[in-house]
């Protein structure tokens, strides 16, 4: 009798098992189809892309990705007038020293922006 629940045991785990893992062998969510709390993540997610602002540093020029390299002190302005100091700031350095990244960090800081993010490549 034992062995005969065991076994039923197993054919039930294996039954959630194959149900939560393989989404398109059962009723279960499965990997990637999180339903509403995923499209939830993912609103998120975009909201947040629209508020983040990355920023690449060149010796001593800081330019908006994509475009033309200029004065640092001039782009912290320019970022402080035309952001919320809730957005996200990422700067990605490639070359350049210490200094204008941590000048550039300093300047936004004075305008309120609190979440910095700096990154070397």
């Amino acid at each position: 009798m034992g062995v005969v629940a065991l076994l039923i045991a197993g054919v039930v785990a294996a039954g959630y098992f194959i149900r939560d893992c393989l989404p398109s062998f059962g009723g279960g969510k499965g990997p990637g189809a999180g339903g509403a709390e995923s499209t939830e993540k993912s609103e998120k997610k975009t909201e947040a892309d629209k508020n983040t602002v990355s920023i690449v540093v060149k010796g001593e020029q800081c330019s908006l990705a994509g475009a033309d390299a200029t004065d640092c002190a001039a782009l912290c302005e320019q970022l402080k007038g035309q952001h919320a100091p809730d957005t996200r700031v990422e700067i990605d350095t490639t070359v350049g020293t210490q200094a204008t990244v941590d000048g550039f960090k300093s300047c936004l800081e004075t305008g309120g922006f609190r979440n910095i993010v700096a990154r070397s490549n």
